[in-house]
């Protein structure tokens, strides 16, 4: 039998640089699977914390947003009043948003922190060429502060020990806005 010199086939050079490449191609899939697995992970976490954040402050804004009176006001609680007399406490204790007593917070998170801030009208700013009425922050002590209140502003940070999420919202009281868009 004679062999031929053109045999097909690959030799063992060729078979060795073919299986470095495979690997390399293994291994850049494999870090892009383990990114993109990490980037998920870090949005489903920033989900949750999102989620968890809307359970704890929707209805808050809502109900501050239907207020009647507000009763007392401080930097972790808020009593106030709302459209059908119901008196209703926001207090932040033990790393939890309690309403009325009763906790607020989302399972998948903690609130790490928790504060209200207030503002009112200050008239004394008040020039007549801005026509402008600038909100002054400030801390309401007396029934009569509480009843300026013109803003309710609400920061709340909240973990799940993965992640932090820092969240800030508004809310005019409705009894309050009708006054404010007079005095503007």
């Amino acid at each position: 039998m004679l062999m031929k010199k053109n045999e097909a086939g690959f030799t063992t050079v060729e078979l060795l640089v073919a299986l470095q490449i495979a690997f390399l191609v293994a291994g850049f899939v494999y870090a892009a699977y383990l990114m993109a697995s990490q980037l998920a992970t870090r949005w489903r976490q920033k989900f949750d914390l999102e989620g968890a954040a809307m359970l704890c402050l929707h209805p808050l804004t809502e109900e501050v947003v239907k207020a009647n009176q507000i009763i007392s006001a401080n930097a972790t609680e808020l009593t106030l009043i709302d459209d059908e007399n119901r008196q209703i406490a926001y207090s932040f204790e033990n790393n939890r948003l309690h309403r009325n007593q009763r906790p607020v917070s989302s399972h998948q998170a903690q609130v790490l922190a928790l504060q209200f801030r207030y503002a009112r009208i200050d008239t004394a700013k008040t020039t007549w060429q801005t026509q402008s009425k600038p909100l002054v922050y400030f801390q309401p002590r007396t029934a009569k502060d509480h009843a300026n209140i013109a803003l309710v502003e609400v920061e709340i940070v909240l973990g799940n020990g993965k992640a932090q999420l820092q969240i800030k919202t508004t809310a005019h009281p409705r009894r309050l806005r009708k006054n404010l868009f007079e005095l503007l």
